[in-house]
């Protein structure tokens, strides 16, 4: 299945890296659905910025769309760094892309580490010999399925009833030693 895979995560508590997963023919019906939430002059969706009921709200527009979201976690004591932590979970997560044949990345835009992922993947898709992926970074600005991602990384460590709002869309979760 080649499909479009986003990216963000969440370093409260262990690090967790969230990714989403959706095929080309719901892109357009999936981004729409975001960009519905939009309130009159924003740009994007980040749920750290949204009040309880709005993020209520998002998630359960997250639930709706058709979307498979892989929970890569890395407990704090396992690793010796954060850093470390999200290079094992976006290893791991380039191993499950080549294995599933996806077709495309897009990862939330951190400048401090924009070098360090795109030379993690490159490598990671040598070592797996995978030759079908494009890898980005981007902003939920200007791509809002990046949005998915990001309610899922608020909400997941959170646990109760917040994991359970977005659970229904969560299709593998994997502690990455």
């Amino acid at each position: 299945m080649s499909a479009h895979v986003f990216v963000d995560e969440s370093k409260r508590r262990d690090f967790v890296l969230i990714a989403a997963t959706v095929v080309p023919g719901n892109l357009a019906t999936a981004r729409r659905t975001i960009q519905d939430l939009y309130l009159p002059g924003q740009h994007g969706l980040h749920m750290v910025k949204e009040g309880a009921g709005r993020q209520r709200t998002i998630l359960r527009a997250v639930a709706a769309i058709d979307v498979a979201v892989n929970v890569y976690f890395a407990s704090k004591g396992t690793h010796n760094s954060e850093r470390e932590a999200r290079l094992r979970c976006l290893e791991r997560l380039v191993e499950d892309i080549a294995e599933q044949g996806h077709a495309n990345l897009c990862l939330d835009r951190d400048d401090s580490i924009a070098h360090v992922d795109r030379h993690t993947i490159a490598r990671k898709l040598n070592q797996v010999g995978y030759t079908g992926l494009t890898y980005t970074h981007g902003k939920v600005v200007n791509e809002p399925l990046l949005a998915i991602p990001d309610a899922v990384a608020w909400a997941w460590p959170q646990g109760g009833r917040w994991r359970e709002a977005c659970s229904d869309v969560v299709a593998h979760v994997e502690h990455v030693e």
